[in-house]
């Protein structure tokens, strides 16, 4: 009964955040003792957001937190991000004690440091989209493999699509263009 009541009080504190593409939920609460069950607690949590990551704060003494971290997300590895806690454990699951050395640490900036470690963790994934050349450049059938060296070599890329009439017949790259010259 009291895991329950618990288990309600963080899902009220919970906030989410999406981070280089990973759904994190933070929740914070405070507590008179340890909550020994909080690792299980995280787990229920975690399936009930359906999130790729969950931390949980407690504070459970003045000066004292327990923290609680789960993953299921390999770009999330909680155990490297516990470690800037003086925490740890594995991939999926870790924790750690944070002592507040200072009178103005609280819940709150734990939080923010925490998110501060998360971004640095989790840089957005990069996409073809992201990188590629636009518009495309091709090359006609027809033209020299001098003629694609040379469009290569003004544009800066790797390779040209070969085109006839508007139709991709295939693909030039400056290998294929080195292979060619040395014949």
């Amino acid at each position: 009964e009291e895991d329950l009541f618990i288990l309600s009080e963080l899902l009220k504190s919970i906030k989410l955040y999406s981070i280089g593409g990973v759904d994190i939920g933070i929740a914070l609460y405070k507590y008179t003792k340890y909550i020994e069950e909080l690792g299980s607690l995280a787990n229920k949590l975690i399936d009930i957001l359906d999130a790729d990551g969950l931390f949980v704060i407690a504070k459970i003494v003045d000066s004292k937190c327990q923290f609680t971290a789960r993953s299921r997300n390999p770009r999330l590895d909680v155990n490297k991000v516990m470690k800037h806690f003086d925490g740890g454990g594995h991939r999926t699951a870790a924790s750690a004690f944070v002592k507040f050395v200072k009178f103005e640490e609280n819940m709150e900036s734990l939080r923010e440091r925490l998110l501060k470690i998360l971004e640095k963790h989790l840089k957005p994934r990069l996409f073809a989209s992201d990188i590629m050349s636009c518009p495309v450049k091709t090359i006609g059938v027809n033209q020299t493999v001098a003629d694609a060296r040379d469009m290569m070599d003004s544009y800066g890329i790797g390779g040209l699509p070969v085109l006839e009439k508007g139709k991709t017949l295939g693909m030039i790259t400056r290998i294929d263009a080195r292979k060619a010259e040395t014949r």
